[in-house]
C-alpha cells in the first residue's frame, strides 16, 4: 500500500513500453498492406506516442521508432534486444531487424541525458554550419562576440 512516489512507479510503466510497443508493431505487421508508419499511444499517458516507420526490404525490416518522452525513447533503447526478438519471432518472413530510436525533439540516439542533450545539440549547430559551407561562426564563441561588438562599436555599418 502507500504512496508510490512517482519515480518507481514511472520506471514500473516505462519498463511496459518495449511490451506495448511489439504488440503494437506485431499487429501493424500482421495487417496486410499495412500503413508504413504507425502512431502507438502509450499507457500511461505521460509516456506519450511512440511513431513507428517500417520499410522493410526484402527479408530486413527496419524500424524507426520516434519516441515523444525520453522516458519511452530510453526504455525502448534498453528493451531493444527484447524488441527484435519478439517481431522476429512473430513476423516469419524477415530474417533480421533492426531497430532505431529516437526522439521527437531532435534528439540524437546517443541522448540519455538532458545536459548530454544540450551539448549535442550545440555540436549540431556547428556541424550544420560547416554544412553549409561554413563562413558564419558559431556565435557561443565569446571571442567572436566581443569583435561583433567592436566592429558596431566602430559604427561599421
Amino acid at each position: 500500500g502507500g504512496h508510490s512516489f512517482g519515480s518507481p512507479a514511472a520506471d514500473a510503466a516505462a519498463r511496459t513500453v518495449p511490451q506495448q510497443v511489439a504488440r503494437g508493431l506485431a499487429a501493424a505487421l500482421e495487417r496486410p498492406g499495412g500503413g508504413q508508419v504507425v502512431t502507438l499511444r502509450l499507457d500511461p499517458e505521460s509516456l506519450g506516442r511512440v511513431d513507428a516507420r517500417f520499410d522493410a526490404q526484402g527479408n530486413h525490416l527496419t524500424v524507426t521508432l520516434t519516441a515523444s518522452a525520453a522516458a519511452a525513447g530510453q526504455a525502448l533503447r534498453e528493451g531493444l534486444d527484447d524488441l527484435s526478438e519478439s517481431i522476429l519471432r512473430r513476423g516469419d518472413r524477415f530474417q533480421t531487424v533492426e531497430i532505431r530510436v529516437e526522439l521527437r525533439d531532435g534528439g540524437s540516439q546517443r541522448t540519455e541525458r538532458p545536459d548530454a542533450r544540450q551539448d549535442e545539440r550545440r555540436d549540431g549547430q556547428t556541424r550544420s554550419q560547416d554544412g553549409q559551407g561554413g563562413g558564419r561562426q558559431p556565435r557561443r564563441q565569446p571571442g567572436t562576440t566581443a569583435e561583433a561588438w567592436a566592429d558596431l562599436a566602430k559604427g561599421g555599418r
